[in-house]
């Protein structure tokens, strides 16, 4: 059997008389956040989920035991999108610099934390892992951003 062959067979899935099929892979540790079709899913090690997407509308739902946050997710994303690039695209050189873009960050910080109040009060039964889940993802986002300018800005200063 040649090795194209040999992978055909080892990703084959087998679909049932109504369109249903199962798959099962590994997520690396501490990875959740899982690409299909060009979609972003979140997904958790050990839980089996059913997905379905609406050709006609592109709208996708999840079900499973514990699917609800994943359906949220769906539905209202992380919410920071790219504000938070400002901290890549800057090239400050000195300290004054650095701290006006912190400020800048600080002011974009706090903007997204009133986005996700808004967002909170315009969905009052979003679930708490969910609102729990979207405030850390600003707090990463940001952090993530500080971090890179403060390596930044270190390599900067040794050359």
């Amino acid at each position: 059997m040649r090795d194209s062959e040999e992978m055909y067979d080892k990703y084959n899935i087998k679909v049932d008389s109504v369109g249903r099929f199962r798959q099962a892979f590994s997520l690396p540790e501490g990875c959740n956040n899982v690409f299909i079709d060009g979609e972003s899913y979140l997904l958790e090690p050990g839980e089996t989920y059913f997905l379905y997407k609406n050709l006609e509308t592109g709208q996708i739902f999840m079900m499973g035991k514990n699917a609800r946050f994943q359906n949220e997710f769906l539905s209202h994303g992380t919410y920071v999108k790219d504000d938070f690039n400002l901290l890549y695209q800057r090239k400050d050189t000195t300290y004054e610099q650095m701290v006006e873009t912190i400020r800048l960050a600080d002011e974009v910080l706090k903007k997204k934390y009133k986005e996700c109040d808004s967002l909170f009060a315009a969905h009052p039964t979003l679930s708490a892992r969910y609102r729990k889940y979207a405030r850390k993802y600003v707090d990463v986002k940001y952090l993530r951003g500080i971090n890179y300018m403060d390596k930044h800005k270190s390599k900067e200063g040794k050359e």
